[in-house]
Parts: structure tokens; C-alpha cells; sequence
């Protein structure tokens, strides 16, 4: 159970939390129904599909979450869910699962960590105090 003292001092902390699981079941739905062959113009394009929704999952883990064992035990998670997706991949005759996939998603969630890091990392502050701190706390 996450405890509020687990997230960042935002003024909407449960909104944001929420929106994170959103995300979460996105990239699921995402990877599991039937998906038309799309050829994309970038070398391994589909790879940097899963890097991009993979670090914006960890980048979000890393400014949602407070340092410490919160914040590892969202990103082990978010870890074992790259994982897990390629496997129920397997799974489906619709999908196809690649290792390559899973090094893609490691990779994403690397990259969220180290991109949240930086400057980029205050941005859920910037927008949650935009959004809600002129017009009250959302519980």
C-alpha cells in the first residue's frame, strides 16, 4: 500500500499517483492487444517505442516518488514489468516476444532515471503547483 509520506510533497499527490497507474495500464493494453504491423522510418523504431514508454514510466516513478525504498521498489517493479510483458508476449499468438524488447525496456527505464535527474526532474512539481495550487489540494 502506498502511504502518502511515500510520494513527493505535491499539492495533488493521489491525482498524480493514479495518473501514474494509468500509464501503467496503457503501456500493458499497449503491448498486449493485437497491433497492425506498422513499419516505422527509424532503424528499430519499434525498440525506441519501449525506450520511450519505458523511461517516461521510471522518470515519472523517480519525480512521483520520494528517495528511498518507495522509489526502488516502483522502479524494481516497473523492471519486472518489462519483463513480464515480453513474456505474456509469448504467450499470444497476435504478439511476439524478443529479448531485444526487454533490453529495450531496461533501457528506457535506465534512461527515465537518469533524464529525472536533471533538470528535467522538477517538471511533476512545476505542472502539479501550475494546475493546483491556485485552486486547492486535490486529496
Amino acid at each position: 500500500m502506498i502511504r502518502r509520506s511515500d510520494l513527493q510533497p505535491l499539492d495533488a499527490p493521489r491525482f498524480w499517483h493514479a495518473l501514474w497507474w494509468c500509464a501503467w495500464i496503457a503501456v500493458l493494453v499497449a503491448s498486449l492487444i493485437p497491433m497492425p504491423r506498422v513499419d516505422l522510418d527509424v532503424a528499430h523504431g519499434d525498440k525506441w517505442l519501449h525506450v520511450a514508454a519505458h523511461a517516461t514510466l521510471a522518470g515519472y516513478a523517480w519525480m512521483l516518488f520520494r528517495a528511498g525504498a518507495s522509489r526502488v521498489v516502483a522502479l524494481g517493479a516497473l523492471v519486472a514489468f518489462g519483463v513480464t510483458i515480453e513474456a505474456l508476449q509469448a504467450w499470444l499468438p497476435w504478439r511476439s516476444a524478443d529479448a531485444w524488447d526487454i533490453g529495450a525496456n531496461l533501457l528506457g527505464t535506465l534512461t527515465g532515471c537518469v533524464l529525472a535527474g536533471t533538470v528535467l526532474g522538477g517538471a511533476l512539481r512545476r505542472v502539479d503547483g501550475y494546475l493546483f495550487a491556485t485552486r486547492g489540494a486535490i486529496e
